[in-house]
């Protein structure tokens, strides 16, 4: 197989292979004209929308976006993860491979966006309390081993922090010392509590599909904030879990279905070769 360029912000640290990271501006173009598509003014919205129960849509996501194909390439963009995301992929299959790939990281979109208001993560954001789906367990658990081995220094909880400055609704400004005091009580990615409970204690164990009856009382696993106001926003973490997905997804196929392919998600890149 050739060579596997993945762009991202970073490594989910569940890569198996050596990787080195320089910058790039390949796909400048692209992501103005995608992000002006894609991007709506929040200005003067005061709240957002109550969180939706995760679905599973019955139409494949790769059917609704644009796929440009050459000889033995296809190549695609469209936007996940509050970001522009770009495919291209080589070999005899290229077009089947770009669309599992391309279904993959919406999928996980749907697992990790904080704004998608089908999410996993925006429910839990806006409830406090769910059943969670293994990959945001997983997730979850390393970024809060990351925080440990960083003493602080990532920290997947600062989105009310982060909101107050108005990088998610667009309407900046500054906080005063007694906001952003009281805020930081709510910082604590520690309190995001993994646990294995009753499925009728999580608030959407039924309606997303996690049990079949309110009073079943199977396991599962979820997560419950123990602080009031706490929302999560999971960012770069979940980009290189997604980064190594979709590697490990190209990388399992046929050499002769599959000869290259990149994978852009961010601003850096890493470069595997098979």
């Amino acid at each position: 197989m050739g060579t596997i360029l993945l762009t991202g912000c970073g490594n989910s640290g569940s890569s198996k292979k050596d990787n080195s990271f320089e910058k790039t501006s390949d796909t400048t173009e692209k992501i103005e004209e995608i992000t002006v598509e894609n991007t709506t003014d929040t200005t003067g919205e005061s709240e957002k929308p109550e969180a939706d129960v995760p679905t599973t849509e019955s139409t494949p996501f790769s059917d609704s976006i644009d796929i440009e194909t050459g000889e033995k390439s296809s190549s695609t963009t469209f936007f996940a993860m509050d970001d522009v995301i770009g495919l291209t992929v080589y070999g005899e299959d290229s077009e089947n491979l770009l669309k599992e790939s391309a279904d993959l990281i919406d999928r996980l979109d749907g697992v990790f966006s904080t704004e998608r208001p089908d999410s996993e993560v925006y429910y839990l954001n806006n409830n406090g309390n769910a059943a969670c789906s293994d990959e945001l367990i997983e997730v979850i658990k390393m970024s809060q081993e990351l925080s440990h081995e960083t003493d602080g220094a990532f920290n997947i909880a600062l989105y009310p922090l982060s909101d107050a400055w108005g990088f998610f609704s667009k309407n900046y400004r500054v906080p005063d010392d007694t906001e952003i005091s009281e805020l930081l009580l709510q910082t604590n990615p520690d309190n995001a509590e993994v646990l294995e409970l009753p499925a009728r204690e999580w608030s959407n164990a039924v309606s997303s599909g996690y049990a079949d009856d309110e009073e079943s009382g199977e396991l599962l696993f979820g997560v419950r904030f123990k602080e009031n106001g706490m929302k999560i926003d999971l960012g770069a973490i979940a980009i290189g879990y997604i980064a190594d997905e979709v590697n490990e997804l190209l990388t399992s196929k046929d050499e002769n279905a599959l000869t290259g392919a990149m994978i852009s998600l961010a601003t850096a890149i890493k470069i595997m070769q098979a």
